[in-house]
Parts: structure tokens; sequence; C-alpha cells
């Protein structure tokens, strides 16, 4: 499977690259989750974490604002982008 590397090709602002590793690797948690949900398990521990993604990428989790917050995104604009880059598929099932 091809890897998602949506965040972390996003550029960082200019007032924002003296933490640039920090928000690099909180933008790689974002595309780590959006992996986990693609994934096709086949492990019980796959499963789990599709499923534990799929609950975190609706985004409903002061854990996934914190996330945001540190990758310096907006939370609702990261929502449609993780919408977007999945094609329709629902998170929601």
């Amino acid at each position: 499977m091809k890897r998602a590397l949506i965040f972390a090709k996003m550029e960082i602002l200019p007032e924002h690259r003296k933490g640039e590793k920090e928000i690099r690797l909180w933008r790689a948690v974002l595309d780590q989750a959006i992996q986990d949900y693609q994934k096709d398990p086949v492990e019980p521990e796959d499963i789990r974490a599709k499923e534990e993604a799929q609950i975190w990428l609706r985004g409903n989790t002061e854990d996934f604002k914190e996330v945001c917050d540190m990758a310096m995104l907006n939370t609702r604009t990261v929502k449609a982008i993780i919408e977007y880059a999945l094609g329709g598929k629902n998170l929601y099932d």
C-alpha cells in the first residue's frame, strides 16, 4: 500500500520554523492514523489499530484537537482533508 504523507508534506510557516521538528512529528501522527485506518488488517492488533484510528480520525476528542494544535494545523481543516483523502470512506460505520 502506498504510504499516505498528507500532513508531513504541508509547508511549515516561517514563524513556526523554530519548532519545525516537533511540528513534523505531530503531523506524522496524523499521517500514521490515516495509514492505520487504510490498512486491510488480518492480525487482531491490526484490527484494533484500525478501529482506534477510525474513531480518532473523526476528530471529536481532545487528543485529536491537541495533536492538530501541536502540528500547527486548524482542526476543522484537518478533518476536511482527512475526509477528502479517504475518498469518501465513511468514518462513521
